[in-house]
């Protein structure tokens, strides 16, 4: 009886305790209007970015291990739409602003789409992370495909299933060709 007792507590907690990286948004949750600067200072509106497009979001950091070693595949799973106007990639940056210069750095050897845009509120450097909060992020990297209505059709982060993000993209391809 003890141990069942403990092994079902130790089930709960595994699983407790792995949840904190599933982000909680909704897919079919509209976007919103999240603003961010780039590594240059200036601001932009990531709706404004993706609009009437697919946009795949790509969040990450350069002290993150784990997005060294997962980013090559998104990227080359991203490279399959490669050329199509219907798609853009968005390059985002857990990091702080200050840290442009390694920013850019670690986005041009890794690979990913300039400008790079930094997870800091334009108006509010002290308020939580713009991004991280609309779309409930908690760990690098993660991925989030918008349709081309700015409705969120796919989201995850930490360990990223590289076919369903691929079933995502082309799902959301195909309902956006028609629009």
């Amino acid at each position: 009886m003890v141990k069942r007792l403990v092994a079902a507590a130790t089930v709960i907690i595994v699983v407790l305790g792995a949840g904190w990286a599933w982000a909680l948004v909704h897919v079919g949750s509209s976007l919103g209007d999240v603003r961010l600067v780039d590594t240059a200072g200036r601001v932009h509106s990531l709706r404004e970015l993706v609009k009437g497009k697919v946009g795949v979001v790509v969040y990450w950091s350069v002290s993150c291990g784990h997005c060294a070693r997962q980013l090559p595949g998104i990227l080359n799973l991203l490279d399959r739409w490669k050329g199509n106007k219907g798609l853009v990639v968005v390059s985002v940056s857990a990091d702080v602003p200050d840290m442009a210069p390694a920013i850019e750095a670690y986005a041009r050897s890794h690979g990913l789409s300039v400008p790079v845009l930094v997870d800091a509120s334009p108006s509010a450097p002290d308020a939580p992370p713009p991004l991280a909060e609309a779309l409930d992020i908690v760990a690098t990297p993660a991925v989030a495909v918008v349709d081309c209505k700015g409705k969120i059709a796919f989201v995850e982060e930490l360990e990223i299933d590289l076919k369903a993000l691929a079933r995502a993209v082309r799902k959301s391809m195909i309902s956006c060709s028609g629009h």
